[in-house]
């Protein structure tokens, strides 16, 4: 959990307690999430101010820093795997970062959306491609293919900015959602670019 805070804290969700407080150097976080590296830790990756930081929550140890001088704070960030653990991070330039944390550097720069970027979320599909999606601040999502850095599509819906998107796969089928400023969660087949459901979260 991280919330208008310089402390992420990693909680229990059957005991209600909370292991080691993690206290970043510099501003509060904006993006976190976990992901597992090549020894099959689970970690966690939060934003701070220009950096990913990334925890062990099991000690509280801070293990490595992934700098970002030119893009700005990371808005979102998410993990994923090629066969090795990947993160890929946005932010307001419009860019999408695919990082090795094991290396400790940016291995490549996605380009192609045209607005600041806030929110990321990355798909295995069937194929073995896995899609990276990001929601713009226009209400855009632009999906690329990760291994090709190519744009596949642009899922437009959304009104306002994209806060948050995830992905699940339901009866066989991949599916990203998304929830915007415009109070709306939509619903994508990530294989057809088709939206499915739209939900108005409004009262």
């Amino acid at each position: 959990a991280a919330a208008g805070a310089t402390v992420v804290r990693a909680w229990d969700p059957v005991s209600g307690e909370h292991g080691p407080a993690l206290k970043h150097a510099q501003s509060a976080s904006a993006a976190l999430n976990s992901f597992t590296d090549a020894a099959g830790h689970v970690l966690l990756a939060a934003g701070a101010g220009e950096a990913v930081q990334i925890w062990d929550p099991a000690t509280g140890r801070r293990v490595n820093e992934l700098r970002n001088d030119e893009g700005g704070p990371a808005r979102d960030v998410c993990g994923y795997s090629d066969g090795r653990a990947l993160l890929a991070t946005v932010g307001d330039d419009g860019v999408l970062r695919i990082w090795n944390p094991t290396e400790n550097r940016c291995i490549a720069a996605l380009e192609g959306a045209d607005s600041p970027l806030w929110s990321v979320a990355a798909a295995g599909m069937e194929t073995g491609q896995t899609l990276l999606s990001a929601g713009g601040r226009d209400g855009v999502i632009t999906v690329w293919d990760a291994a090709t850095s190519v744009v596949q599509r642009r899922l437009t819906g959304h009104t306002s900015i994209v806060w948050r998107m995830c992905t699940l796969v339901v009866d066989g089928r991949t599916l990203l959602a998304s929830a915007g400023n415009d109070g709306m969660l939509l619903v994508w087949d990530l294989a057809t670019g088709a939206r499915l459901w739209s939900f108005d979260a409004h009262p």
